[in-house]
């Protein structure tokens, strides 16, 4: 085995939990091999020195602040995930709504009339042109709304916590 491979086992037997078969392997390799050995040694003096430190004492002001942080964090994150399901004043707005449904109903009532002209002429005519324009435009807009609205709700909670 290579000597990562070894360094690896050891740190996982100071956990416990190894074959009869990787221990024997580890002590085999250790014996003849100086830097496997000092790893060991020093990996062993690394655990009793923890095992006799205690943990360090953090002064109370230190920890009231940081529970502070921790309930403000979370009331803040509540907070956005209320905000982003609710209805009323974060709502989308009715314009928006008529938007959306003009710019489908106007493709739809342009669309129709020409889809004859599309699939009869190899050619584009400019009301066909017109069309694909519009359905382009359309989609494009229909794509980006998702982006618009979360951006409408976003700068809505801004002002609402302000």
């Amino acid at each position: 085995m290579r000597c990562k491979d070894i360094e690896r086992l050891i740190v996982d037997a100071s956990e416990g939990g190894l074959s009869q078969e990787e221990i024997r392997g580890i002590d085999q390799h250790v014996s003849s091999c100086a830097k496997c050995a000092c790893f060991q040694e020093d990996l062993e003096g690394i655990r009793v020195c923890l095992k006799n430190t205690s943990a360090p004492e953090l002064p109370d002001a230190f920890l009231q602040k940081t529970r502070e942080l921790c309930y403000e964090e979370i009331r803040s994150l509540a907070a956005a995930q209320k905000v982003g399901y609710r209805t009323g004043n974060h709502s989308i707005p009715k314009l928006i709504w008529t938007a959306i449904a003009s710019l489908i109903v106007s493709t739809g009532f342009l669309l129709l009339p020409l889809i004859r002209d599309l699939e009869l002429e190899q050619t584009f005519s400019f009301p066909a042109v017109v069309v694909l324009f519009l359905i382009i435009q359309n989609a494009a807009m229909l794509f980006f709304t998702p982006v618009i609205l979360r951006k409408f709700r976003s700068q809505n909670h801004h002002l609402g916590s302000a």
